[in-house]
């Protein structure tokens, strides 16, 4: 009989789990900012990556590194005040 402790199925699949990372984006159709998880890894700046979005149920290619969505317009426009 060995001396050692069995290992068990839960063991084993502890030691494979990704920590995950998350980052927020803003749904272009509905506007919520939406949080978007992925597998802990190097963030490229130039990766979009496709997200299931709770908010509209729909698909959208985020880049979770700066959280914008591909081909969503820049937020940052400036606006005329009214005269």
């Amino acid at each position: 009989m060995s001396s050692e402790p069995p290992t068990s199925a839960l063991a084993i699949s502890n030691a494979h789990r990704l920590r995950m990372t998350t980052f927020i984006y803003r749904c272009p159709l509905t506007g919520f900012h939406v949080e978007g998880f992925r597998p802990e890894q190097t963030l490229d700046d130039d990766l979009y990556e496709r997200v299931n979005c709770i908010a509209c149920d729909g698909i959208h290619m985020v880049n979770p590194a700066t959280g914008q969505v591909l081909g969503e317009a820049n937020e940052l426009v400036a606006q005329k005040p009214n005269t």
